[in-house]
């Protein structure tokens, strides 16, 4: 038996939903709660950084996302804007810091896995395009980078 259009984009978009500022916050508070704060105050500080770099590229240069959005105001043109993806940055810095803090091969296939599959259903939701996906992963690595190297 085929699973549904509907049902498939359903899963889709829950698949997605690993990579918004939700899920990241509970990972940020679950942290707090086991006694990680160093890992908190990165996490904190990485999703300070992620929105004010994001958003200051959106402000700087609008990219209209695959499947077109209307926006009237500001924060809907921000909104509607594809370029860099935060998703891919969030997933890509959450990704990273977790592995590094908690290495071993297993953690690191497992946060690959989850990046990847967060990138990919940005693209089948038609939210973004490859270029966004790399810009925005690449700029979650740096940031991941700078809050390790100075935090």
């Amino acid at each position: 038996m085929m699973v549904s259009e509907k049902l498939m984009r359903k899963g889709i978009e829950d698949l997605s939903a690993l990579g918004a500022m939700p899920c990241y916050a509970l990972v940020a508070l679950l942290m707090l709660a086991l006694g990680d704060g160093e890992l908190f105050v990165m996490l904190l500080a990485g999703a300070l950084v992620s929105y004010a770099v994001v958003f200051g590229i959106r402000l700087a240069y609008f990219k209209e996302r695959p499947r077109r959005e209307p926006h009237t105001g500001l924060l809907e043109r921000l909104d509607a804007s594809s370029f860099p993806s935060l998703h891919a940055y969030r997933a890509t810095m959450l990704a990273a810091l977790l592995g590094y803090l908690y290495p071993s091969w297993e953690m690191g296939a497992l946060l690959c896995a989850y990046a990847l599959a967060v990138m990919a259903t940005r693209v089948l939701l038609r939210r973004h395009d490859i270029w966004d996906l790399l810009c925005g992963a690449a700029l979650g690595a740096l940031t991941a980078w700078g809050l390790l190297a100075f935090l």
